[in-house]
C-alpha cells in the first residue's frame, strides 16, 4: 500500500475532492518508499482515508477503494 500523505484537501459540500498524479510515480511499498510507472493493462486501487465528523467517536474512515485500468 503506498501513499499520498500529506496533500489535505477539503471535499465541499459536494462530497468530492480531485487530484492530479504523475503516472510515472505512483508510491509504492518497499522498504526504500519507492515508486512505479503505470503500464497500460494495469488496475490500480485508490482509496481516500477521511476525518468522519459523522462516527460516534469522531475519528478517521476510509472511503470505498476505486479501481482504475489503465489504457494505453
Amino acid at each position: 500500500m503506498g501513499g499520498y500523505f500529506g496533500m489535505v484537501q477539503r471535499s465541499g459540500t459536494q462530497g468530492i475532492i480531485e487530484m492530479d498524479i504523475d503516472i510515472s510515480a505512483i508510491p509504492y511499498p518497499s522498504m526504500a518508499g519507492g515508486f512505479i510507472t503505470v503500464m497500460p493493462g494495469d488496475t490500480l486501487f485508490f482509496q481516500a482515508w477521511f476525518r468522519d465528523q459523522l462516527a460516534v467517536a469522531r475519528g478517521n474512515n476510509l472511503s470505498d477503494a476505486v479501481g482504475v485500468f489503465f489504457t494505453e
